[in-house]
């Protein structure tokens, strides 16, 4: 076996397992993400001390959080589409060596097609991402503040009665969140993302799988060979 295609094995085995937990792991990590916007933490306690209302502060850690989560994603597809590049390029160089064999091809044709993948799904996710934040930005922007205000009056009601009345303060919430949706779509926006998003992955994750497919058969066929090689 050639040195390029020493490396190319080497890098994707542990491209495939870097890969596979990144998948184990990314809900929670997005989870925690998120939430943290929502803890008790210093700065956010000090936010409410500073006196903004429930309700604004409610909706600014909303976007916040839509922005954190788009960013880290964005981040985390651009660090996972250099090694496709890379592996690709590293294809090409042993190409001239000792021309295309199927192994070879099908490896580069698995890259090439989790690249498009890749950067199809970063395309589809960022316009739709951007297109969110901006709608939800604006509109919560120009919502009118004595809605705001009134909204987190009643929010503060609901918390101070909801040991004495917990039924009765659940059904205020959804009544506030109804309010709010209609005065900022804040909700309806972010449901109408999450669905594309989802959609999106979808097509990412079949791609994916046809690309995993054609990398590990390539990979697995050139390591029996391997093994067969020596009892020849």
């Amino acid at each position: 076996m050639i040195r390029e295609r020493k490396i190319v094995l080497i890098t994707s085995i542990f491209f495939i397992a870097i890969v596979f937990l990144v998948l184990l792991f990314e809900r929670e990590i997005i989870w925690n993400m998120v939430s943290g916007h929502f803890d008790f933490s210093v700065s956010n306690i000090i936010n409410l001390l500073a006196g903004k209302d429930l309700v604004t502060f409610f909706l600014h850690q909303i976007v916040a959080a839509l922005k954190s989560t788009v960013i880290f994603v964005i981040i985390e597809l651009l660090f996972i589409i250099v090694v496709p590049v890379f592996i690709i390029i590293i294809m090409f160089r042993a190409k001239k060596k000792e021309g295309w064999t199927k192994s070879s091809i099908a490896i580069t044709s698995g890259y090439s097609l989790l690249l498009i993948s890749l950067i199809s799904f970063l395309l589809l996710f960022s316009v739709q991402s951007l297109h969110t934040y901006q709608n939800i930005h604006e509109n919560v922007v120009t919502a009118k503040k004595i809605v705001l205000s009134h909204n987190s009056q009643e929010v503060e009601d609901a918390v101070a009665n909801i040991l004495d009345n917990p039924q009765k303060s659940i059904q205020k919430f959804k009544e506030i969140s109804s309010k709010l949706d209609k005065h900022t779509g804040i909700f309806t926006l972010l449901s109408e993302w999450f669905d594309k998003v989802k959609n999106y992955e979808n097509l990412l994750i079949i791609g994916a799988m046809i690309s995993f497919l054609l990398i590990l058969s390539a990979h697995i066929t050139e390591l029996y060979r391997l093994w067969k090689k020596p009892q020849n």
